[in-house]
């Protein structure tokens, strides 16, 4: 793999996918960046199990930033929650990556438990817009109605991030707290 790599980059990719079985095997000797790493889950010819244990001995040994490699780790992270990750990659994946915000809120809920009010201002500030208004005192914004939505928002209501949740017909009014 090491001498794949150095002389026949990105090709040596190529070769991991229909001997995977053997990559695994010597998964220990090698460097495995992020970037290849990104390259190996985004093909579509390698089993999800397969991507399932790459990922988990990667971020075993590894701390995660690429982007490519934290949105795709997320995908999964939504698909199968067999997938174990670490708090840190989690908190990567939601701050970092470039997932839909649909979709981080949505593996933000399945992990809620680990975070505290202090990640949750750091999230709500990566998610932009109406979220990030949420973080002062005053603002009452207005988001599309969802289940996804409502769920989150008694989460950060139970965690004294908001005050009030309004549900009107297709939208849900948030309420911070005052100045």
């Amino acid at each position: 793999y090491n001498k794949l790599s150095t002389n026949f980059a990105p090709l040596h990719l190529i070769f991991i996918i229909p001997n995977i079985s053997e990559f695994f095997k010597i998964y220990s000797e090698i460097t495995l960046s992020e970037p290849d790493l990104a390259e190996i889950l985004g093909n579509s010819r390698l089993a999800d199990s397969h991507k399932i244990r790459l990922i988990e001995k990667f971020e075993a040994e590894n701390t995660m930033a690429d982007n490519k490699a934290l949105t795709l780790i997320g995908k999964m992270a939504l698909e199968y929650t067999e997938l174990k990750l670490s708090d840190s990659s989690i908190s990567s994946i939601l701050l970092k990556s470039s997932l839909k915000t649909n979709e981080k809120i949505k593996l933000f809920l399945n992990y809620s438990t680990f975070f505290d009010k202090e990640f949750i201002t750091s999230f709500l500030n990566s998610l932009g817009g109406d979220y990030k208004h949420l973080n002062e005192k005053g603002p009452m914004p207005y988001f599309e109605k969802s289940e996804i939505l409502i769920n989150f928002f008694q989460l950060l209501k139970k965690e004294g991030k908001i005050s009030k949740i309004k549900e009107k017909k297709d939208l849900i009014q948030v309420t911070t707290f005052r100045k």
